[in-house]
């Protein structure tokens, strides 16, 4: 998202000087962008925020067109969703045989409709397109840095390496005056806050996992990947993931403060995916039979299983908030067609725009 907003604040606010900086690089793998799972579902948005929601969608689908950049890499799978509902009846539509086959082992309930709309799209990437399209309109940036609040919009910037023995150390520090910041730091946005500007802000975090059917006969195969769409029921999505599929459980309710990741318990073995997960896995196994498969990775610690800390906002969407008259803080929820909006909505303001894209 702040990637996003840097990027439309260069096509809107041509005359600012900009500076980007990144603490690791661009995309960064230390965040929530780097496993997103991106899943785009328009029945889990707001109605109210149904326009800008498209607008991200669209974005992201034609996404070259829109940065100027040319990559070979692949943001937007127009997959769509079959959704399932217990005791409901539904159609398999025009799957063929093969993919009947394999869902029937899957779920035990009926499909319930189809979303050719449904979608997913790599984070990644996006940041990809955004970060270069930026960068070649004219936009300053500084990556492998460490910022610092010092009050009074300044920012001490810490340049960092790595020494000979593989440790990351401060080579130089300088410090900046700015007229305006924008704060886009993930879980790190509200202690930068509350650091630099002494306001609390309400964000809270979950660390999220997303475990993996690994490679399994009972998947159908097209070119070494999973020919089927996203398949979403009793709050799960699995989606498609090269000879295997991502496990996408329900939201979790925040952590508390000081909570550190850790795997549970099956069974009597210890395992990477954690307690509150394995329970939701548990109580819907009797109707997806798919998180019984032996094939399902749950890893052996925490570190195993693709997962990230993700900001909890009050909507459970992502969001821009004013700190002070020259501070603005950007976080994300589960929508990354609705965190495009959002980075365009807090770029369109900063440049004192009334306009939107998906309002006119």
């Amino acid at each position: 998202m702040g990637l996003s907003v840097a990027f439309y604040l260069r096509q809107l606010l041509p005359e600012a000087a900009l500076i980007l900086v990144e603490e690791e690089g661009i995309p960064s793998e230390q965040g929530a962008s780097h496993v997103s799972p991106g899943i785009l579902d328009k029945g889990r948005i707001n109605p109210e925020k149904a326009a800008p929601y498209a607008w991200g969608y669209e974005v992201l689908k034609h996404l070259a067109e829109e940065t100027g950049i040319q990559r070979p890499d692949k943001v937007f799978c127009a997959s769509g969703i079959l959704h399932f509902l217990v005791q409901e009846n539904g159609s398999l539509g025009s799957l063929n045989p093969e993919e009947k086959k394999a869902i029937a082992q899957m779920f035990s309930s009926s499909p319930a409709y189809w979303d050719a709309q449904g979608a997913y799209a790599s984070a990644e990437a996006a940041s990809l397109f955004f970060g270069y399209g930026a960068v070649k309109s004219g936009l300053d940036l500084m990556l492998n840095t460490r910022v610092e609040p010092s009050g009074d919009n300044k920012l001490k910037l810490q340049r960092l390496e790595y020494n000979r023995m593989m440790q990351r150390v401060v080579i130089k520090e300088e410090q900046i005056s700015t007229d305006t910041v924008v704060i886009a730091l993930g879980t790190k946005t509200a202690v930068f806050v509350e650091a630099g500007w002494g306001e609390l802000l309400p964000f809270r975090q979950v660390y999220m996992q997303y475990p993996r059917i690994e490679a399994d006969k009972r998947l159908p195969l097209t070119d070494s990947r999973v020919n089927l769409p996203i398949l979403q029921a009793r709050g799960f999505y699995f989606r498609p993931q090269g000879e295997g599929l991502l496990v996408i459980p329900p939201r979790l309710a925040p952590d508390p403060r000081g909570y550190e990741p850790s795997g549970g318990n099956l069974l009597g073995v210890r395992v990477g995916v954690r307690r509150e997960i394995l329970e939701l896995f548990l109580e819907a196994m009797a109707e997806l039979p798919i998180l019984g498969w032996e094939s399902l990775n749950l890893g052996k610690t925490a570190a195993n299983v693709r997962g990230a800390w993700e900001v909890v906002t009050a909507k459970g969407e992502p969001e821009w908030r004013q700190v002070d008259q020259k501070a603005y803080a950007l976080v994300g929820g589960d929508s990354l067609a609705l965190g495009l909006a959002t980075a365009y909505d807090l770029a369109a303001h900063l440049s004192k725009l009334n306009t939107r894209p998906w309002t006119s």
